[in-house]
């Protein structure tokens, strides 16, 4: 019988024989023949018979030409009977550098694991498999580990360690649904690897300096707690153009005493390019990764100030928190708004108010949602990050908050349609028409009011704010909901682009702030006779009392009328749809005006309201003799300090009424 099989040159086979009873070949004899030629080492059955009936094999390795594989008898899978090398020899792994050992546990959830380190790399790592594989790493290189799903979306989970004989390199677990890089520097024994300052930290050498010296074991204390044993650290001074620069640094390597040697500047040049006399040292350090911490410094002998040839010797050097670590709130008597960019360990309302509890009589949200102290009643809750809260105190006080920084460039503050009561997170003021820029372009910014009723109103280009500052709230009123992203503290808003006009009325008393106000817009095109330069503006309300101030600015006044509080007892503003009237005084003489036509709003007081006059008559002369016609504008003290006549304190002592008019009358309360 003779057939023809296929079979792979060089593999080791194995042929079976069997009877139909299916208990081995009983007798016989076969031979097997390979490209026509009788198989090297075959030996045939004995005597062609086999005595016991069992099913018959052998073994053979079917050759027919060359055999390939690795000839290399010092390889790993040296093959015996190969005829042709391949090149697949694999050799033990050895190393001149450090011998690193990659240790990788799977995630769950990962398809299947590929990985790159240095030039080794290796993929098909399973779902929860461990895999450990060795590496060749150059002595004080850096490399990176990264580490990729075959989602292609980066490695989900899991963990890994890279370690060495002479010790561990590197260690990490990367976070869910992010590529994993891990960076660090191959080192080995005593050798220290290099650590560069940042690109930007050249120094220009100038004709005067200042040594600082940093003794072995003062290495950069950590705001985590941790210590930077191999890192940079530079002193530094502010230029002409306002940017830090660096007037020396050094590199600390642990046991090695260094030190920096601080320019001074240079009184040839106009420019400023090192640290002037007396100028504080400003530390910063840089860790071997380019990434960049303010610093502060102690020391143990010498001055602390830039000197020409001093010599200072450092203690510690400590990395300053990004952010401060509490704000002071400054609210004055009466109604305010507040906001702080404080995260406290417990922001409940009544918690972060517990200080001065004993000043405070109600504090609201922008939902009118109120914290009553007199009844224990909290309706606000928490705080919260990025909003503004009004608040009545029966005397200034200042309020200090402690806790976490809430960094404005990661704390976006959420804007809904309507009026908002917003925060201010960043540290540093600035203008409140660069800082509601990106609101405004969209024509989605109609109003922003402080807490004195002093109003940012685009579509006038009328800035009464002037800068947003920390600590304090602001309303806001837009078309959409939006998102206000301040910049971070590290950089810098524009200046105003619009002239900034302050409320500095002399002869009107401003008007003591309310919960709620109404805006009025007055532009030059409005009135039949145009004021003069300095006249003031006041509102009033039925009965004839002060209810707004504002001093005239041309081409747009902005004066803000203030509602009743309902937490008085008094009649101290506006009623709802009560309406209001109006004066003008000048140098000479005071006169009645009345609003004849609205382009938008009326007289008639609304919260919040927008009222921009269209057409305006004035009316009557109200001269210095008809005492009949003053108006009180303000109520004071002996001592010439304006009161409130509904604090408690004021009853039965000496009082002044001053009028309009500049007359005075004294009375008792």
């Amino acid at each position: 019988f003779t057939s023809t099989y296929c079979v792979d040159n060089g593999t080791t086979l194995e042929f079976v024989l069997t009877d139909s009873y299916g208990d081995g070949i009983i007798n016989g004899g076969y031979e097997i023949y390979v490209c026509q030629e009788s198989v090297t080492g075959f030996v045939p059955f004995t005597d062609n018979q086999i005595l016991t009936p069992v099913e018959t094999s052998y073994e053979f390795m079917a050759s027919c030409g060359d055999i390939f594989g690795c000839m290399d008898e010092s390889a790993l899978n040296y093959d015996a009977d190969a005829t042709a090398d391949d090149g697949s020899c694999e050799y033990p792994f050895t190393c001149d550098g450090i011998s690193a050992t990659v240790n990788i546990s799977t995630a769950t959830w990962a398809e299947e694991i590929s990985w790159t380190l240095g030039d080794a790399s290796g993929s098909g790592y399973d779902n929860n498999s461990e895999y450990s594989s060795e590496v060749c790493l150059e002595e004080g290189a850096s490399y990176e580990m990264v580490m990729m799903d075959s989602f292609g979306d980066g490695w989900n989970g899991g963990s890994f360690t890279i370690v060495a004989a002479c010790g561990e390199l590197a260690a990490g677990a990367l976070l869910e649904g992010a590529e994993g890089v891990v960076e660090f520097v191959a080192t080995c024994g005593d050798v220290e690897p290099g650590c560069p300052a940042p690109a930007d930290w050249d120094v220009l050498v100038t004709g005067a300096n200042h040594t600082i010296m940093i003794p072995a074991g003062v290495v950069p204390q950590m705001a985590e707690g941790t210590e930077l044993i191999h890192a940079n650290v530079g002193v530094f001074f502010t230029n002409s153009n306002g940017d830090l620069q660096c007037a020396g640094s050094a590199e600390i390597a642990p046991g090695e005493t260094v030190q920096i040697a601080a320019m001074g500047d240079d009184t040839t040049t106009d420019e400023i390019d090192g640290l002037q006399a007396g100028e504080p040292l400003l530390w910063m350090i840089a860790d071997c990764n380019g990434n960049v911490f303010a610093g502060t410094a102690t020391y143990t002998n010498g001055p602390d100030t830039y000197t020409t040839n001093g010599l200072t010797f450092v203690a510690s050097i400590t990395e300053v928190p990004a952010g401060p670590s509490s704000q002071v709130l400054s609210m004055p008597s009466g109604w305010s708004m507040f906001s702080t960019y404080m995260i406290a360990d417990d922001m409940d309302m009544a918690s972060v108010l517990a200080p001065i509890i004993d000043q405070v009589i109600i504090a609201k949200n922008n939902d009118g949602a109120a914290y009553l102290v007199e009844w224990d009643f909290n309706g606000v809750g928490d705080l919260l990050v990025g909003q503004g809260y009004q608040i009545k105190t029966t005397e200034a006080v200042d309020l200090e908050v402690s806790g976490a920084y809430a960094f404005p460039e990661d704390n976006v503050v959420e804007i809904s349609a309507g009026w908002n009561m917003i925060g201010y997170l960043r540290t540093e003021a600035a203008a409140a028409d660069a800082v509601l820029a990106d609101i405004n372009a969209t024509g989605n910014l109609i109003i922003a009011k402080d807490y004195n009723g002093a109003a940012y109103l685009p579509e006038w280009a009328f800035n009464g704010i002037g800068d947003m500052v920390p600590g304090q709230g602001y309303q806001l009123k837009t078309n959409t909901a939006d998102a206000l992203q301040y910049l971070s503290n590290d950089e810098s808003y524009r200046l105003s682009a619009t002239e900034v006009t302050e409320n500095n009325v002399s002869h009107y008393a401003k008007v003591a702030a309310t919960d709620n106000n109404m805006t009025v817009v007055i532009e030059d095109a409005a009135w039949d006779t145009l004021p003069t330069e300095g006249s003031e503006i006041a509102a009033f309300d039925k009965d004839g009392n002060m209810v707004g101030s504002a001093i005239y600015s041309s081409p747009v006044t902005v004066l803000t009328v203030w509602g009743d509080d309902a937490t008085t007892v008094s009649k101290d503003g506006m009623l709802v749809s009560e309406s209001v009237s109006f004066k003008v005084w000048n140098t000479n003489e005071v006169l009645d005006f009345t609003v004849e036509k609205w382009i938008e709003g009326s007289s008639s007081y609304q919260v919040d309201g927008i009222s921009v006059a269209s057409t305006i008559e004035t009316n009557n002369v109200i001269t210095e003799l008809n005492a009949s016609e003053r108006v009180l504008v303000r109520v004071i003290n002996v001592l010439g300090q304006e009161v409130n006549l509904d604090d408690q304190p004021f009853k039965g002592t000496v009082l002044f009424n001053v009028y309009d008019d500049g007359s005075v009358e004294q009375f008792v309360r």
